[in-house]
């Protein structure tokens, strides 16, 4: 039970649950928060495209990492074997 409803008694075991309770709620909203705000200077600086092709090279497969370059272009000077490198 909650303050404010009928049959609610402020005892040590409902005052320690309701801290614990808003305690994660508090953490949950700030951890949001931050988030927001992160994300928001991100894109304002330009920084989102570069987070993006940064976690999109992570994910290609090692051929395709070599002869990449940021922004998209191949690079033949990487020494790669891939005929679509060159």
């Amino acid at each position: 039970m909650f303050p404010g409803i009928d049959g609610f008694h402020w005892t040590v075991g409902h005052v320690i649950f309701l801290s614990l309770f808003f305690a994660v709620v508090a953490t949950i909203l700030a951890t949001l928060v931050f988030a927001v705000l992160r994300t928001k200077r991100d894109f304002r600086t330009d920084q989102a495209i570069e987070l993006c092709w940064k976690s999109d090279f992570a994910e290609l497969p090692e051929c395709d990492r070599r002869c990449r370059a940021p922004g998209g272009r191949s690079r033949p000077d990487r020494g790669s074997s891939d005929a679509r490198c060159r």
